[in-house]
């Protein structure tokens, strides 16, 4: 498995490890993949703070 981060116009890439997967984190949104194989990403309603 990836993860894909975007910082404003860098994406990096990095492979799932424990060290990449550890930690504690917050639901930000969900991502789904259309059939066309596209992703999207649509954030929660919520504010985070």
């Amino acid at each position: 498995m990836e993860i894909i981060v975007k910082d404003q116009n860098k994406i990096t890439v990095l492979n799932m490890t424990d060290q990449v997967s550890g930690g504690q984190g917050t639901k930000m949104g969900t991502a789904y993949r259309l059939e066309t194989g596209q992703v999207i990403y649509v954030p929660d309603n919520e504010t985070h703070s």
